[in-house]
């Protein structure tokens, strides 16, 4: 190869290019002559020359330029990492022909940086991992304190007997299959005891699930009010008594419903009875050893030992008799909202004591109140 031909970057202009980040232009003056066959060997950075084939060379990296015909061929050698800044070179043009790849570098972050970033990464990965674990624990912690509820939130009341709330209706209190619905499924007398087996608030009312006589329903919780915690409601052995007050009296029933055939008719006020079971709002009773069903919406119970006057009437007040009969002395009258205690239960009438007098009061004009 000619001298003339092997040419040598000056390694100062290379370097000052790559301060500026910019990539070295490449200018290289030729004669203009036919080369012929011969390659050109372009090197950036020291080269090494090889006695053996008369060329310099770099081991690691480098570009051939070879020229047949007027028409550049370019070839490139062996070279994993070509370095920055190499260029293709058009002998005859004396011109660049291509530039080759700039390789971005990065700058290293300083130590602090890095030190601090980790920590932020660490700080937010724990938090994604403690909050939920803590927020899960208070979900566990307020669902332990009531009953699980998918309807709604559950407002804690105690449960226990209730009594129905008495008003003018004849058709008694609305019950309902759900709380929150405004479908009826039927309704359970006023004035008498209940079992609340659970409550719910569901938008911003409150429900009570209760049991009347084997009748299970919902029922807005102003509808009662309560009695106490222990078991006054009616069950099994529970005494009753005819509560209705009409000259024809009610039916006993063969089975519990009012198409089966009379077994009693006529049954009066006061007449009493021990239930021996319970079936969807009626009761089994044994009527002169015969085996019966009776309607409860007629039937009352005595319960605890704390009553009130509730006559909703015009008369405002109510007797206070000598005897448990409608037709016996008459003492005094009991005015609208007296509390009274029950000191003697007997065939729908109760003893009290109310100013200077004993007497009797009929339980029908009456509602339990609050008390053991």
């Amino acid at each position: 190869m000619d001298e003339k031909n092997t040419f040598r970057l000056d390694e100062t202009i290379l370097q000052n290019r790559k301060k500026s980040m910019e990539e070295p232009e490449i200018i290289i003056d030729m004669d203009d002559e036919e080369v012929g066959n011969e390659t050109i060997h372009i090197e950036i950075g020291e080269m090494d020359y090889d006695p053996e084939d008369g060329q310099w060379k770099d081991s690691h990296h480098g570009w051939r330029v070879h020229e047949e015909e007027k028409e550049a061929d370019y070839r490139q050698l062996p070279d994993p990492d070509p370095p920055e800044g190499r260029a293709l070179v058009d002998k005859r043009a004396g011109k660049k022909a291509g530039k080759g790849k700039k390789e971005k570098t990065r700058k290293e972050m300083p130590l602090y940086l890095q030190v601090i970033y980790g920590l932020v990464a660490l700080a937010c990965l724990g938090f994604c991992f403690v909050y939920p674990y803590h927020y899960l624990n208070h979900m566990i912690a307020r669902a332990s304190e009531f009953p699980a509820d998918t309807d709604g939130d559950t407002q804690k009341v105690p449960l226990g007997t209730y009594c129905t709330l008495k008003s003018n209706s004849l058709d008694g209190v609305p019950v309902f299959g759900e709380p929150g619905t405004t479908t009826q499924t039927g309704f359970i007398p006023e004035g008498k005891y209940v079992q609340l087996l659970d409550n719910r608030q569901v938008d911003g009312k409150d429900w009570g699930q209760i049991d009347y006589c084997g009748i299970t329903a919902w029922i807005p919780m102003k509808q009662l009010h309560f009695i106490n915690d222990g078991d006054n409601y009616i069950k099994v052995g529970s005494q009753i008594y005819m509560n209705s007050i009409t000259e024809k009296g009610i039916d006993l029933y063969t089975e519990p419903s009012p198409k089966a055939d009379v077994a009693e008719a006529g049954i009066l006020y006061g007449t009493e009875f021990t239930v021996l079971k319970l079936k969807d709002g009626w009761a089994q009773v044994d009527h002169e050893g015969q085996r019966c069903w009776i309607n409860m919406f007629h039937m009352g119970s005595y319960g605890n030992r704390h009553w009130k006057v509730e006559t909703l009437s015009k008369a405002q007040a109510i007797n206070l008799r000598k005897e448990p009969d409608g037709d016996a002395g008459l003492y005094c009258k009991v005015p609208e909202n007296q509390e009274l205690e029950i000191k003697e239960f007997r065939k729908g009438w109760g003893l009290v004591d109310y100013e200077d007098y004993t007497g009797w009061v009929m339980l029908h004009y009456l509602i339990p109140v609050e008390g053991d």
